[in-house]
């Protein structure tokens, strides 16, 4: 199944790069233009600023969901910003260390954040939908993923999992932060890991998709640049610069 978005969302004023599916719709994102897009019922509503009592986005970086919120990784203002699934600002979230500048963000079944910033090549988390953070891994003592993280993603069983670019693999960590797998990665620099029933999948920039541990696959997406990626019920939605494609991986895999 393939929706074009260009008439209704991609255009020189929102070029979405990474996407959230949430109970209310789809949201998109726009880091370059700082911009938030909730798309329902093939209509969307871009939003900028978030009332009297919202927070606009300055520096965000990154973005990830629950089953009944949104948040944004605001980088240079040391803080996450909490919106519900319509869009509705409810809370800025500070930091507790203005020191480090997270780039990537997760968020495990209890709600509890894991930030990673290339200066200090660390993993903190938080205890809840709070901005206190402790170590997590230190990537940099473990000579785990050196200062290669290009994802990060968490399953249901709240195991973490490390794209490390550099290296072609992925490290699996459980929940007290052990490492518990590594994994080849056959595909040529990906841009996104995904968790998927019992396993993973990664896919790269032109369409190439692979569950960890069989053989990558091509998807059918010629002249389009992959930008994001997400699971939703066994189907994978690829969103590119042209629009979404979704696939079923019963029979895409």
């Amino acid at each position: 199944m393939e929706l074009d978005l260009t008439p209704s969302i991609i255009s020189s004023d929102f070029q979405p790069d990474r996407l959230v599916k949430t109970p209310r719709g789809v949201v998109f994102f726009d880091s370059e233009s700082r911009q938030l897009g909730l798309w329902a019922s093939d209509s969307v509503e871009i939003k900028t600023s978030f009332g009297s009592h919202g927070s606009d986005l300055f520096d965000p970086v990154d973005i990830t969901g629950s089953q009944l919120d949104i948040f944004v990784l605001d980088q240079s203002a040391h803080k996450i910003i909490q919106f519900d699934a319509a869009l509705n600002f409810i809370q800025d979230i500070s930091l507790d260390d203005e020191t480090i500048y997270p780039s990537q963000m997760a968020m495990d079944t209890r709600r509890n954040f894991y930030l990673y910033s290339t200066e200090t090549n660390e993993i903190r988390h938080s205890g809840g939908l709070s901005g206190r953070l402790n170590l997590f891994l230190d990537l940099s003592s473990n000579m785990d993923g050196g200062t290669c993280v290009s994802d990060m993603a968490i399953n249901q069983r709240d195991e973490l999992a490390l794209l490390l670019s550099c290296k072609a693999q992925v490290h699996i960590h459980a929940r007290s932060g052990r490492l518990t797998r590594r994994y080849s990665v056959a595909v040529n620099e990906p841009i996104r890991i995904l968790p998927i029933n019992q396993s993973w999948i990664v896919v790269d920039e032109k369409g190439m998709i692979q569950v960890l541990g069989s053989n990558p696959i091509q998807l059918p997406l010629e002249h389009q640049i992959v930008k994001d990626a997400v699971v939703v019920d066994n189907m994978v939605w690829v969103l590119s610069d042209k629009g979404i494609t979704i696939y079923d991986l019963v029979t895409s895999l």
